[in-house]
């Protein structure tokens, strides 16, 4: 039997959910914004573009609760969805056919989604968004209210008219239609679309084995107990362009453990992951819980897997000489694991980590401020009283 990870394709809302899974850290935790035009209570169809393919699903909401569905063209029946509840900030994504569920944390995909501005529109999912009504245009021989959507991360123009029957579309900034909303039926949604039918069973995620993070390091003539700060360039792809985005990232090692504290733009997480246990826990102090995920540091957006590979106990490393780099001598390594490859950059007096880039030279993260010094076990300490979910 397929497990539910191998079950769904890549255009699919499941292949969506564990793409931002990973990153836990930037879940949603504050409150809805309420879009004009986007009822509390309705259902609609959606059709959004995925690698420039046009992907219609279903989506119903009713007040903190909403469900997105895609129907499958052969068998005209409920091929996977998702299922979310504001109030509890979970997310189930189903799996009909399986009788599954997936359980994660509502995730945040602003500034790594392949789906991007789309998202917006969903006030769940774009908290802080800021709506500015604009006038009216016409177009397609026909008038349109037109505003402006825009957060820290992103803006686009969203286009709404009532006649002949009410839709939304939303536009990128250069013109290019991200997704349209049709059939919007206004009015309570039946609670049974909310709910998990009985006979369900929920599908974890793939257990992996522990890593002896204190032997990786060694591999890498770093010492066991360092603490360095982390700028990731994610590169976020959309419709027609893909943008680089900062992400900066205090890291604390020692033995098999590591805690990473993250912060992008108005949000900040942080997170211990633990090698020995094969596992990491992502720390929500908004709600006073910790979410345990096995570790899966090479999963995530492009750029993000590619400078985790310096964690990566399966990558292999290949010493490839030294490299001048901005005028500096360095210690040149190619790291590679079964998803691709990148070149790590050391110093030479220290080997301390410098950057890595990809094969084609876009530089994915670089290191600043290592330092080797004693770390204290507070620092890998969560709160006793928060509470533990296991996904």
């Amino acid at each position: 039997m397929k497990t539910a990870n191998q079950y769904f394709n890549k255009n699919s809302i499941g292949y969506f959910a564990l793409c931002v899974m990973h990153w836990v850290s930037c879940s949603v935790t504050s409150s809805a914004v309420e879009i004009e035009g986007l009822p509390e209570q309705f259902s609609a169809e959606v059709s959004f573009a995925i690698k420039k393919t046009m992907v219609t699903n279903q989506v119903f909401r009713d007040h903190g609760e909403f469900r997105m569905q895609a129907i499958s063209k052969t068998t005209n029946v409920v091929d996977n969805c998702m299922i979310g509840d504001w109030d509890s900030g979970q997310i189930m994504t189903v799996y009909p056919i399986l009788k599954q569920y997936m359980r994660t944390l509502i995730p945040d995909p602003s500034g790594f989604s392949t789906l991007q501005e789309s998202w917006l529109l969903w006030p769940i999912y774009a908290p802080r968004t800021v709506q500015l009504k604009m006038g009216q245009e016409h177009k397609d021989n026909m008038d349109w209210d037109r505003y402006m959507m825009s957060n820290a991360f992103m803006t686009a123009y969203l286009y709404t008219r009532t006649t002949p029957q009410p839709v939304m579309e939303l536009h990128s900034t250069n013109g290019i239609l991200l997704c349209s909303w049709t059939n919007i039926v206004v009015g309570p949604q039946p609670p049974e679309l909310f709910s998990m039918p009985e006979d369900y069973k929920p599908s974890r995620l793939p257990q992996v084995k522990p890593m002896d993070l204190g032997r990786r390091l060694a591999a890498l003539k770093l010492p066991d107990e360092f603490y360095v700060e982390e700028v990731l360039t994610v590169q976020v792809k959309e419709v027609s362009t893909i943008q680089s985005r900062k992400l900066r990232q205090k890291i604390w090692c020692k033995g098999d453990q590591m805690r990473r504290e993250a912060i992008f733009g108005e949000k900040r997480g942080w997170g211990i992951y633990d090698f020995g246990k094969g596992i990491q826990m992502i720390v929500d102090d908004a709600r006073q819980r910790i979410i345990v995920t096995p570790l899966n540091l090479c999963a995530g957006p492009v750029g993000q897997w590619e400078a985790n590979l310096l964690w990566d106990g399966t990558a292999i490393i290949e010493e490839q000489g030294m490299e001048t780099v901005n005028g500096k001598q360095l210690i040149k390594r190619r790291l590679s694991n079964a998803k691709g490859s990148a070149i790590y950059y050391a110093t030479v007096e220290k080997n301390a980590p410098v950057q890595i880039v990809a094969q084609s030279g876009v530089l994915l993260a670089k290191w600043e401020n290592f330092t080797h010094t004693n770390i204290s076990d507070e620092v890998f300490q969560i709160p006793a009283s928060y509470k533990r979910l296991e996904y």
